[in-house]
């Protein structure tokens, strides 16, 4: 299952937790799930924090990281240095 998580909102907390990605608001588990199960990660918001943990996990999954600003316009990704061509095909741009 390949699942696209869009957070979207004020006051969320992106972390690793028991080797699964995890998201906490008002330190309450809003969202677990599996590393290998994510395709992407959407953040829609200015006032979302997130470990450095979770972003060395994305980029060993070749999990693409989409940044938005105010808008809600995609201003940047992260991606993993390598396999970049890969991203074209997964994302169908």
């Amino acid at each position: 299952m390949w699942r696209i998580i869009d957070i979207s909102g004020d006051g969320y907390h992106i972390c690793v937790k028991n080797n699964n990605f995890s998201v906490l608001k008002d330190n309450k588990e809003k969202l677990h799930a599996n590393f290998l199960d994510i395709n992407c990660i959407i953040l829609h918001s200015n006032s979302i924090t997130y470990t450095n943990s979770v972003i060395q996990k994305c980029l060993k999954n070749e999990i693409p990281v989409v940044f938005c600003d105010e808008t809600h316009t995609p201003a940047g990704m992260l991606l993993p240095y390598f396999n970049i061509a890969e991203y074209g095909k997964r994302l169908e741009i």
